[in-house]
């Protein structure tokens, strides 16, 4: 289930909330969209709540059922790149998924994509430390979409150079 998780946490049938309806139908996988480490930053770049986010991971956390997340790395959270990756290792995320922002299909052209689109060059620092983070912390890390020469040191964890229409 790939989810921004906010309303896994609502009470649907028998008092009881949708999360516990998807675990009891068999659900294995939680994929979360992580992508801000503070509450601002995350409304902000995706109108959700990381306070509700966070409220369903503790939940899975309690049950150890672990998860994974996406991060997609943009203009706007890029310094917090080590952030997200100390807030996983803390959690039940068995993999962090690091996807670098490509103005493809729908954003290409878009004056709005230029703004959101990172320079490798200025996500490098933040991901280098990031991923030094997560492999301490034993979270698998998976970096998608970038030439390996932008990331040196890093091409174990790269994934896919290529985008691809639907991730």
């Amino acid at each position: 289930c790939i989810t921004l998780g906010q309303f896994l946490d609502r009470r649907a049938r028998a008092g009881r909330t949708h999360h516990d309806h998807l675990l009891d139908a068999g659900l294995t996988d939680f994929l979360f969209s992580l992508h801000a480490a503070r509450p601002e930053a995350f409304k902000a770049t995706c109108g959700g709540s990381l306070d509700k986010l966070l409220a369903v991971m503790d939940r899975l956390d309690a049950q150890s059922f672990q998860y994974a997340c996406n991060t997609v790395i943009m203009e706007t959270n890029r310094a917090q790149l080590p952030e997200i990756a100390r807030m996983a290792v803390t959690r039940g995320v068995y993999a962090l998924n690091l996807i670098a922002f490509n103005a493809y299909h729908a954003w290409r052209g878009q004056d709005r994509a230029q703004a959101l689109q990172a320079p490798y060059s200025k996500i490098r620092p933040h991901l280098t430390q990031a991923v030094d983070i997560l492999t301490r912390g034993h979270v698998a890390v998976n970096i998608r979409y970038v030439p390996l020469c932008a990331f040196p040191g890093l091409e174990r964890q790269v994934v896919g150079a290529l985008g691809v229409a639907y991730d």
